[in-house]
């Protein structure tokens, strides 16, 4: 089953990749995909997705080329595609899969991309913006849950009666930062307790490594890169990684 979910993944892979080729948009694998192809040259045995990234710019790009030459046997799922979508970061899937998580979501097979931000030169400033767009993302993701589990986030959700869209262009309106400069962060897909501003010249220009037999991009200093996410033993880390994280069956 899980050869079949990865088989799946790849034509995703390969279908961003075509696009991004096409329009000189660059984008690299990411964290645990990352980790794989430095490693095994593809998956390791307990990696069950595939995660990139893409500077906010190239995102954008690659959103609006998507609406007009993604191959149509796939789509992307994103919040300004479907109020319904409570995630801040934008997925491509295969129509006709399915794909059932841990957490009881389903969902058609899927690459995630994530949105690599500009951040300000101001520290005070960048831990502030930080937050809030945590605040946001949790709210976000709280009107998802169809039964909560807790009084509380009951309360939460009751309070934060506006719609999706709503929070989905707050959080978008936090995060984006227009003056570019030497900095980046993944608001999306942030790891607690590490440090994650990747200065731009680790990330671009991109280079190719094998992943499953195709060349595909990372970024340039991809083991500073790594560092900055998941801290100095990430290598170590993730060789003791024993179990999938998000993957439960497919049909």
């Amino acid at each position: 089953m899980m050869e079949e979910i990865r088989r799946i993944q790849l034509e995703v892979l390969n279908e961003i990749k075509r696009i991004a080729k096409k329009h000189q948009i660059s984008y690299f694998l990411d964290g645990g995909t990352l980790l794989g192809a430095i490693v095994y040259g593809g998956y390791g045995p307990y990696d069950d997705d595939i995660d990139i990234g893409m500077v906010r710019n190239d995102y954008e790009r690659f959103f609006e080329i998507c609406k007009k030459e993604l191959h149509p046997a796939f789509y992307v799922d994103e919040a300004r595609l479907n109020d319904d979508y409570h995630l801040v970061f934008m997925k491509v899937k295969k129509k006709g899969t399915t794909y059932l998580e841990k957490n009881g979501w389903s969902s058609e097979v899927f690459v995630d991309i994530f949105p690599y931000d500009f951040i300000s030169d101001n520290l005070l400033e960048f831990k502030v913006k930080k937050f809030i767009a945590r605040q946001l993302k949790t709210i976000i993701i709280i009107k998802k849950v169809p039964v909560l589990r807790k009084k509380r986030w009951l309360l939460i959700k009751t309070l934060f009666f506006r719609r999706n869209s709503y929070y989905q262009q707050e959080y978008r309106k936090w995060v984006e930062y227009k003056n570019k400069n030497n900095y980046l962060f993944n608001f999306a897909g942030e790891k607690k307790n590490k440090k994650e501003l990747i200065p731009l010249d680790e990330i671009l220009p991109t280079k190719e490594i094998l992943f499953e037999g195709h060349a595909h991009s990372v970024p340039y200093d991809e083991a500073r890169f790594l560092t900055k996410i998941y801290g100095k033993n990430f290598l170590d880390d993730y060789l003791r990684k024993n179990r999938f994280e998000h993957y439960k069956n497919i049909k």
